[in-house]
């Protein structure tokens, strides 16, 4: 698509309202009819098009203000942990150790409570998380959950650290195989990298 095309279909309201001016005052000044028009007419017909343009420009900023991602000075957790239910004592596993390192880690398990709504608690966790961890299993890769909320942090533009159990790193999705990995034995290691970004201030 073109830059201009890509221009005009953002802006559609603006443009079509400054057409609107155009075709008005040309047609008045061309027609000659312009001195025949009342005063008060000729007045109403000339503040269409500003009020026009006005609303259609606050519609655009409106629908500006909707697509932009929301921005988060602080995050309430460090680790959004991404996970198979069939996995969840390894997830577990992964939890209690950022946890005896004083590190927060959001589980789909553990914070999702009686009566909240599935996805707008997982869509706040992964607003409000710093990064996100994704157990790679067998099980994982064939979760349509996992890959939504790895999808949707991609997005968000967060950190995401796959983390693999059983699974080589060629048989990760094709946007993750360009993205460093650590391995489940050596959670230790990533542990630590999680503690030392929060320190500095990384995401």
């Amino acid at each position: 698509m073109s830059g201009f095309r890509r221009w005009l279909r953002r802006r559609w309201p603006l443009a079509l309202t400054v057409g609107y001016e155009v075709l008005v005052l040309g047609g008045l000044a061309l027609s000659g009819e312009w001195s025949l028009l009342k005063p008060l007419n000729t007045a109403l017909l000339i503040a269409v098009g500003p009020l026009a343009i006005a609303i259609g420009w606050l519609w655009v900023k409106r629908r500006k203000r909707q697509d932009r991602v929301p921005v988060v000075s602080a995050y309430t957790y460090d680790v959004f942990l991404s996970y198979s239910t069939k996995d969840t004592d390894e997830a577990n596993r992964v939890r209690d150790q950022l946890e005896n390192s004083n590190l927060s880690c959001f589980m789909a398990s553990q914070d999702i409570q009686g009566g909240d709504s599935w996805s707008d608690v997982i869509r706040n966790g992964l607003l409000h998380s710093r990064e996100i961890c994704i157990l790679v299993t067998v099980n994982s890769l064939s979760s349509d959950w996992v890959s939504a909320e790895w999808g949707a942090a991609w997005v968000l533009q967060r950190r995401v650290v796959p983390l693999l159990q059983g699974v080589a790193s060629g048989n990760l999705p094709h946007r993750l195989r360009n993205v460093q990995t650590r391995n489940f034995s050596d959670l230790g290691k990533y542990i630590g990298e999680v503690a030392r970004r929060r320190e500095e201030g990384e995401g």
